[in-house]
């Protein structure tokens, strides 16, 4: 997956989930017994007695959040843009030849997931933006050194900011095969 690609999936993911914590909270709103945990004597949360309303509560963001991605849905036929709502269609994330398809049950599904998901999400597309840089610097360091060996090229002064030197020490300290696939 390219770093568009999953900036793409951060960005749908990320819209969605603001949608469905606003449809969560006009439910709590609705139904005030969705917003009134039961706590025990000592006030915290019972955890025992309070577990139906917080599955409850995460039924109602699934809900939420498969009826929203049912919007994102691409009309099928020809050109024309239509506004289209089917919660049994696929929703595309990204365009051009790596594009890919989602069940709107599965976005929904991940938007109702809230801000604990597409935290991670975002952490995953930094990380992976810090590996795409630390590769380019590499390989950009490995050619001006391959340069200077053959005489082609005079001495140049490299520097970096400290996310590339703290990303090329990362790399330099990985193992050759840390992330070969297993066979």
């Amino acid at each position: 997956m390219t770093v568009e690609l999953l900036s793409a999936l951060a960005t749908i993911l990320l819209a969605l989930s603001l949608a469905v914590e606003r449809a969560v909270t006009i439910a709590k709103g609705l139904w005030p017994w969705l917003a009134i945990e039961t706590v025990t004597s000592g006030g915290e949360t019972d955890l025992v007695r309070d577990r139906w309303r917080r599955l409850a509560v995460q039924a109602t963001a699934i809900l939420c959040g498969w009826i929203t991605a049912g919007f994102l849905v691409q009309p099928q036929r020809g050109d024309t843009p239509q506004l289209t709502w089917n919660l049994l269609g696929f929703v595309q994330v990204g365009s051009g030849s790596g594009a890919f398809t989602l069940p709107v049950l599965i976005v929904g599904v991940l938007a109702s997931g809230g801000s604990a998901l597409w935290s991670n999400v975002v952490g995953y597309t930094k990380a992976v933006k810090d590996a795409k840089n630390a590769e380019k610097a590499s390989t950009n360091l490995s050619y001006i050194t391959q340069a200077q060996a053959a005489g082609v090229a005079p001495p140049v002064k490299v520097s970096f900011d400290r996310r590339t030197l703290r990303a090329l020490d990362e790399v330099k300290s990985t193992p050759p095969n840390a992330f070969a696939s297993e066979a």
